[in-house]
C-alpha cells in the first residue's frame, strides 16, 4: 500500500499530465453535444450533468461559446424530446437541438422524395405531409421503431426499394444503444445494412455519423471544426465520425460506452468519466471570440 506522501506525489503528477494535455489541445469556441448516454440515460440525468450544463451556459454568456445539441434520437417528436429534456431540468430551447429527424426531413424535401415511413408512431407528427402509402412511395425512411417494427413492414420496405430509382434513407448507422433496462439493444444500423444488402442500394444517412450532418451542425453554430469539440458516448458515431471532419471528439464513460472503446484505432481525442468532466476540460480551454 503506498504511503500518503507517495499517493500525493502520484496525484500531483497526474494533475500535471492533465494540465499539460489541456494546454496542448488548442482552444474551444464551439461545443456539439449528444443527448442520450451523455446528459441522461433513458430519462435519468447522468451524475452532475444538470449542474455541468449550467456551467456551459455561463461560458456562453461570458465567452460567446457556441452550443448545439446533436442527436440521433428518433423515437419521439422534436417537441416531445424537448419536453422530456426540460422535465429533467436541462432547459434546452427547440432551436438548440439539431436532430437526425430534422436532417432527414430536409433531405426528403430537398430531393422531392415520397417516403414509405418506417418510423416510431411518436415521430410521425414531424413528417406530416411526407407519409406515403407503399404503392405510391419512391423511397423508404428508416428509423428506430423499437417493438413496432415487424416482418411485414420490413418486407414492404424491401418491395418499395425494388422499384427503379427508389431511395433508402436511414436516420443513422448506429449498431446499438443502451435501453431503459440498461441492456444494449439493436439500433437502426443493422436494419439499414439488411435493406442495403437485399436491395443492392446504399442508404443515405441523415444523422450521425454522416459528414454532411456534422458539417450542417458546424454551419448552424457558425464555427470551424478545429475550434469545436463533440461530446458523445458512441466511439464510432459521435467521436471518430466527428474527428473525420476535423472536430475534436470527447468520449464519455457513460451510456453505451464500453472499456474496449478506448482501444479504438481511431483513438478519441480525449476520454473522460462523464459530461461534467468534459465540461471541466472545456472550461480550461475555452476562449472568447
Amino acid at each position: 500500500k503506498p504511503s500518503p506522501q507517495m499517493a500525493s506525489r502520484e496525484d500531483g503528477r497526474e494533475q500535471q499530465r492533465f494540465s499539460e494535455q489541456q494546454e496542448d489541445q488548442g482552444v474551444v469556441r464551439g461545443v456539439l453535444c449528444d443527448l442520450s448516454g451523455v446528459l441522461h440515460v433513458k430519462g435519468v440525468p447522468c451524475p452532475g450533468a444538470v449542474a455541468a450544463l449550467r456551467r456551459l451556459r455561463r461560458l456562453q454568456q461570458s465567452h460567446g461559446l457556441a452550443l448545439l445539441f446533436v442527436s440521433n434520437t428518433d423515437t419521439d417528436s422534436h417537441a416531445g424530446l424537448i419536453g422530456l429534456l426540460n422535465a429533467m431540468e436541462f432547459d434546452i430551447e427547440p432551436e438548440e437541438l439539431f436532430s437526425a429527424p430534422r436532417a432527414a426531413k430536409a433531405l426528403l424535401q430537398e430531393r422531392q422524395l415520397k417516403p414509405y415511413l418506417l418510423v416510431h408512431h411518436k415521430l410521425r407528427p414531424d413528417f406530416e405531409g411526407l407519409d406515403y402509402e407503399a404503392d405510391e412511395a419512391d423511397a423508404v425512411l428508416l428509423a428506430d421503431m423499437e417493438e413496432e417494427l415487424d416482418y411485414t413492414k420490413l418486407n414492404t420496405a424491401f418491395q418499395v426499394l425494388q422499384r427503379d430509382g427508389s431511395t433508402l434513407v436511414a436516420m443513422n448507422r448506429c449498431r446499438y444503444y443502451r435501453d431503459r433496462h440498461g441492456k444494449l439493444s439493436l439500433d437502426v444500423g443493422p436494419f439499414a445494412h439488411m435493406l442495403e444488402w437485399v436491395s443492392g442500394k446504399e442508404a443515405l444517412i441523415a444523422g450521425k455519423p454522416s459528414s454532411v450532418f456534422y458539417s450542417g451542425a458546424l454551419k448552424k453554430i457558425d464555427r470551424v471544426a478545429s475550434e469545436t469539440v463533440m461530446i458523445g458516448d458512441d466511439v464510432n458515431t459521435d467521436v471518430i465520425a466527428a474527428q473525420a471532419v476535423g472536430i475534436r471528439g470527447i468520449l464519455v464513460r457513460t451510456g453505451k460506452y464500453r472499456p474496449i472503446d478506448e482501444d479504438h484505432p481511431g483513438k478519441p481525442h480525449l476520454t473522460v468519466d462523464n459530461f461534467a468532466k468534459a465540461v471541466e476540460w472545456i472550461e480550461a480551454n475555452v476562449i472568447a471570440p
